[in-house]
């Protein structure tokens, strides 16, 4: 009996888990931030070709390593380019830069033709090139490909093609394709082509990807999917199919800030501490060359408000072997960083290889960063690739921040990813600020609350990359670690923009059932604390008000006292139902307020008096 009862237990110990697990969700984006955003600078003009009307020669190189959003239009002749030219999504390409395939069309949203059955996504059709070669000419075509990546994965009824197209004949034939699959390494194709309808001048090649949607009933389902990564595309004479060295040296993905632990933090703050002494730099590169090379690394900083002088340093030099990657940060030099008189700051980082040849392909070993300064600190670096919520009515959500310098915290900003049906537009939340504590064990989590604010909207910006910015309505002095968040009022997923580059796991926190747990997935959460960029207010200039309801409950007018005082005239008054909607907002002008209108059930009263102090209050309403 004893040892079934041990198995119940365990049995609904194991239910409990899966429930916490499946209450933190991560969803897929309905939409291509980068893209709108490119489209709207550029006002939806249509990417034409390159006016190069003659054929492409050999060798036909391209690792997408010098252009972002859409293909080099000197290569690939699609009107509307529908693929993604990016370094968030694949891991661990041969080198900077892929094609990403998915269901996103050339506006950035989710193809209107898009199914729960296959469906014809996303095209790359190269421009014309010249195969007008003899057959013992071994010409082959080569690629590397990757499924998922950090994206979705496709499913097995799902597939990536390649054609190629006969001049002469006017026809494209299928010659690869593959079908759906998890995440694994980056796979390269060897293709000899001895078909003579394609040695000709005139040669085209097209790859074209076939997805699904999961459910497109269901509200913000409608989601991206299905991803595919293309790299190193290779097409060349006297090859073999055991020509698979690349005969490369360059980066496999981008530089990164400069700041240690961050992607930003405030301009001031950088300015008073040791971090302004050096620079902290992320390199990841390698030889795909079978011969060993020198290499050196080397990377500057170039201020563009002109205050402090370019610097360049060398990081590293050695001989790399075969395959060999170079992945570390690296703390090197020192740098004075000069007070521009402004809130902000803005330098270019570039990162770059030195080799001890040249090679005709060198597109891949420089890379660039910009490193802005603003007023707010940020471990994501501002491009979402997933949708991160909770699924719990009144769960909590907090994010772990250690400032450096002793400032007002005025803001938090929070980027909510959009939606093609707008779902989370009409939601709801509580905003929170705690102080760190320690638990039994030793780990530093979520304490007391210092801030506690009702009623805020999930907002969602024009530009889908931007974040929305809620104003504390009184400035909090800080010093050391805290915690900025959120109170759900209803178990709808919020859908805030999660960044899969960037890792700060061990700083995002949520409770569900009053403990406190660390997330399980990797990433960082575009929330970001806002802090004064003038004085740091006297924390004596904000009074603390206490708030007395009577009579409670009540079916029809209430009481409110601050302090033991009747409100002043023209103290704002916001009510909101347990949902977090706000259901009264008024000038206060009596004793008394009327609150026979509202339904049974909790409410909470938010009250600002003429000096911009904020209290809050809560009463129950019976009919």
């Amino acid at each position: 009996m004893i040892f079934q009862k041990k198995i119940v237990l365990t049995f609904f110990l194991l239910i409990n888990i899966a429930l916490l697990f499946s209450q933190e969700v991560l969803y897929d984006l309905s939409n291509n931030p980068s893209i709108i955003n490119y489209n709207k600078i550029h006002k939806n003009s249509i990417i034409k070709s390159s006016l190069i009307s003659k054929s492409l020669e050999l060798p036909f190189i391209e690792d997408f390593s010098d252009t972002y959003i859409f293909p080099d239009t000197n290569l690939w002749a699609d009107i509307n380019p529908t693929v993604y030219i990016n370094s968030e999504y694949p891991v661990n390409p041969p080198s900077i830069g892929v094609a990403t395939f998915d269901a996103i069309d050339y506006n950035g949203w989710v193809y209107s033709r898009a199914s729960q059955e296959p469906f014809l996504a996303d095209q790359l059709t190269s421009k014309p090139i010249n195969l007008d070669y003899p057959l013992d000419s071994n010409i082959v075509f080569s690629f590397f490909y990757q499924p998922q990546g950090l994206g979705n994965e496709p499913e097995k009824n799902d597939s990536l093609t390649l054609d190629f197209f006969a001049p002469e004949l006017g026809k494209w034939k299928r010659v690869w394709d593959t079908t759906g699959s998890a995440l694994y390494d980056f796979k390269q194709i060897m293709i000899s082509i001895i078909d003579t309808s394609f040695l000709k001048d005139g040669f085209k090649f097209r790859f074209k990807n076939y997805a699904s949607l999961a459910n497109i009933n269901t509200p913000g389902s409608n989601a991206n999917a299905d991803q595919w990564h293309i790299d190193y595309i290779r097409i060349d004479k006297n090859r073999t199919l055991n020509d698979t060295i690349l005969k490369d040296i360059g980066f496999i993905y981008p530089i990164q800030s400069i700041v240690p632990d961050f992607e930003a933090i405030p301009w001031q703050h950088f300015l008073n501490t040791t971090f302004s002494e050096y620079p902290k730099l992320y390199l990841k590169y390698a030889n795909r060359d079978t011969a060993l090379r020198k290499v050196s690394s080397w990377f500057s900083v170039k201020d563009m408000n002109g205050n402090t002088p370019d610097q360049k340093f060398e990081v590293w030099g050695s001989n790399l072997e075969y395959n060999q990657i170079i992945e570390a940060w690296y703390k090197t030099g020192s740098i004075t960083y000069e007070d521009n008189g402004k809130d902000e700051g803005l330098f270019l980082v570039k990162g770059y290889l030195d080799i001890d040849e040249d090679y005709d392909y060198r597109k891949n070993d420089t890379t660039i960063y910009y490193q802005h300064f603003s007023n707010y600190y940020a471990y994501d670096d501002g491009t979402a690739e997933n949708g991160y919520g909770l699924l719990s009515k009144n769960a909590l959500l907090a994010y772990k921040f250690t400032t450096i310098k002793r400032d007002s915290l005025k803001a938090i900003q929070i980027h909510f990813n959009s939606t093609k049906d707008n779902y989370t537009a009409s939601k709801y939340f509580y905003l929170n600020v705690w102080k760190d504590t320690v638990d039994d064990d030793g780990i530093h989590i979520p304490g007391d609350t210092i801030y506690h604010e009702v009623g805020l909207q999930v907002l969602i910006e024009d530009s889908l990359n931007d974040f929305s910015t809620y104003t504390l309505s009184r400035e909090i002095i800080l010093s050391g670690t805290f915690y900025i968040g959120l109170e759900q009022t209803t178990s709808d997923m919020l859908n805030i923009g999660f960044d899969l580059n960037r890792n700060a796991k061990d700083k995002l926190f949520y409770n569900i059932n009053g403990i406190w747990r660390n997330t399980r997935f990797d990433g960082a959460l575009m929330m970001r604390p806002v802090f004064s960029n003038t004085r740091i207010l006297s924390s004596s200039t904000k009074k603390q008000m206490i708030v007395e309801i009577n009579p409670v409950p009540s079916s029809d007018i209430i009481t409110i006292n601050i302090n033991g005082k009747h409100l002043d005239s023209n103290n704002k008054i916001y009510v909101y139902d347990q949902f977090g909607r706000m259901v009264m907002s008024k000038v206060y002008i009596s004793s008394t307020l009327n609150i026979s209108h509202l339904l049974t059930g909790i409410y909470i009263i938010k009250i600002i008096d003429n000096n911009g102090n904020t209290s809050t209050g809560k009463f129950i309403v019976i009919n």
